[in-house]
């Protein structure tokens, strides 16, 4: 009889990669695989070469390296489902036990395939099928969700036509937009960390800022607050395509294309986008993107970090790397009018002090259990989050100085936060708990207008009205602020949730 053709080993390192992909189709692009994918087959094909050499038998290193794979890529997906679990008030979920086990699997398999006399042929045959099944319920999935959003492959975006006359703007000053990620207002701070900020806040309003007492975001997410503020327009209206897609490609679109920058850019303005380890990554319509995020630190490689037996190794490395980016965004910010003859439009939107906590206050590096954004909750640890907020004040301090005193024209400077901070929210509950829903929408908000002449700021503010000012009050536009209102998506459907952040009395209108 002819031998059974080994292809199993192939196709069972190309399916986690798939597999990951497809179900996470919203977030992940085809490009985000082909490198795991390359490094998979890769890494597979010579393992397979080796051990057929040593075990002289391509039936057995096939299966022997299948069995590899399937512990490798299965281990984070088990740990998801028992972390915690507990039988008779014994913890048998725990992430020691797990390891173990699959050693014990590992070894036992290794041995028994090394040693067996049987013919493997029937067994290749199976592992064969089994493995071109998963793969065709991999594709099937993918093929599925791109024909029902297929529709949903391009998103409406305003043209970036001035509505100002150029030529009747006499000042072009540097804009710089700091948004500081889950960066909490004042009140917040004092009654959920019991910390008094008031030294950061006074050294902003004695540098000449205008700091918010009453201020909330639009949106407790970044993916739909930032885009919202660079395009000046709520995002309710892609309601219609979230009622049968959860994509999110659309605005990361939003964002490459922004109006706020379309219009900068046509004034003759430098767009200098910083990464900061935000994970959204370049913006394409930015002239230089810079302290840019490693490959290896990209949405697709954390997932199959949080997915596999990588799950259980500690991420030294990774955290120090990640650090570097993050500071890279301190050090480079306040020389970009030196390097830049064209005045610049600065959009640096830094990872700080949101999860994970990789500094302690005084910039000493921390190491988290994992570097991953939580899906579902976020890291808990208020005394981390505190530390990094700290030092993200001390950091900011220092390019605020640098910018102000080394600055030969005066510049706008924005410092913002896209929402507050989240730890151990649960998000399928969150909204029914004011103070949780205070804690996520409370924003920091601080604006550094030159000139004599200040712009009257009228309080509470929102996101979504911050360039409408700006435009309106340095380049001669007539927008109107639109009001405040605040939004989450539940099930693809814009709940209105204003009056219930604005029943807190920080909120309430002067």
């Amino acid at each position: 009889m002819k031998r059974p053709i080994v292809f199993h080993t192939i196709l069972f390192g190309i399916f986690p990669v798939i597999f990951l992909y497809s179900n996470n189709l919203h977030i992940l692009v085809l490009d985000d695989i082909v490198l795991p994918l390359l490094l998979v087959i890769g890494a597979t094909i010579l393992l397979w070469f080796t051990l057929k050499k040593v075990l002289k038998s391509k039936e057995k290193s096939g299966l022997l390296i299948s069995l590899y794979l399937l512990l490798f890529f299965t281990f984070g997906h088990i740990w998801i489902l028992i972390n915690g679990f507990e039988i008779g008030g014994f913890e048998i979920g725990r992430l020691r036990f797990l390891f173990i086990l699959y050693i014990i699997l590992f070894l036992i398999g290794s041995y028994y395939l090394y040693k067996t006399k049987r013919k493997l042929d029937n067994a290749t045959t199976i592992t064969n099928y089994m493995a071109i099944a998963l793969l065709i319920i991999a594709f099937v999935n993918i093929g599925t969700y791109h024909l029902e959003n297929y529709q949903y492959s391009d998103v409406e975006i305003t043209s970036g036509k001035i509505p100002f006359d150029v030529s009747q703007v006499t000042t072009f000053p540097n804009v710089y937009y700091i948004i500081l990620d889950a960066y909490a207002n004042s009140h917040t701070l004092k009654e959920d960390f019991d910390y008094d900020n008031q030294e950061f806040i006074t050294f902003l309003t004695d540098s000449g800022f205008n700091v918010a007492d009453k201020s909330y975001s639009n949106y407790p997410v970044s993916l739909l607050s930032i885009p919202s503020t660079m395009n000046m327009k709520y995002l309710n209206y892609l309601s219609e395509r979230y009622d049968d897609s959860k994509d999110r490609h659309e605005l990361y679109r939003l964002l490459d294309r922004n109006l706020v920058m379309q219009y900068f850019k046509t004034m003759g303005y430098q767009i200098i986008n910083f990464d900061g380890g935000n994970l959204m990554g370049d913006i394409k319509i930015a002239d230089k993107n810079l302290c840019e995020i490693q490959f290896w630190h990209n949405q697709v490689w954390l997932l199959l970090q949080h997915t596999t037996i990588l799950n259980a190794f500690p991420i030294l490395q990774s955290a120090g790397s990640i650090r570097e980016y993050k500071i890279c965004v301190f050090s480079e910010l306040p020389a970009l009018e030196i390097n830049n003859e064209k005045p610049i439009f600065v959009f640096a939107h830094i990872a700080m002090p949101h999860s994970p906590y990789l500094f302690g206050e005084n910039g000493e590096p921390k190491n988290p259990k994992t570097l991953f954004f939580e899906l579902q909750t976020e890291d808990p640890d208020k005394k981390g989050y505190l530390e990094q907020l700290k030092f993200t004040n001390k950091k900011i301090q220092e390019v605020i100085d640098k910018i102000l005193k080394e600055s030969k024209t005066s510049p706008i400077i924005i410092i913002q936060s896209d929402h507050g901070p989240r730890m151990g929210v649960d998000w399928k509950t969150a909204y029914n708990d004011e103070k949780l829903v205070k804690r996520i929408f409370s924003n920091f908000d601080a604006y550094y207008f030159p000139g004599e002449k200040k712009p009257s700021l009228i309080e509470p503010r929102t996101p979504v009205n911050t360039f409408r000012i700006v435009f309106n009050e340095y380049f001669g536009t007539d927008y109107k602020l639109l009001e405040n209102k605040a939004f989450v998506n539940e099930e693809g459907k814009f709940v209105d949730i204003t009056d219930f952040v604005i029943s807190n009395s920080i909120f309430k209108e002067d």
